[in-house]
């Protein structure tokens, strides 16, 4: 699925940005703080499309440790 969106996103001339990072439902707070960083490099306002309800939960607490506004500045 990953491969699909990353090509519509480049058809419709947007860049597109993986998380390349490690995040483990073991240890939830190190992973909040990886992401977290991660979404501070992305250009804003930005859209982010999570796999699951988990990664979506996640990269929301993240945003806010990263001080990053939902939705204003990061949709998910």
């Amino acid at each position: 699925m990953r491969m699909a969106f990353a090509a519509m996103v480049a058809s419709s001339g947007k860049p597109f940005f993986r998380f390349g990072g490690e995040w483990s439902r073991a240890d939830m707070v190190v992973s909040q703080h990886r992401i977290a960083d991660w979404l501070k490099t992305l250009p804003r306002p930005c859209g982010l499309f999570a796999a699951n309800d988990v990664t979506a939960e996640l990269a929301l607490s993240a945003a806010e440790l990263a001080g990053i506004p939902v939705p204003a500045e990061l949709a998910v």
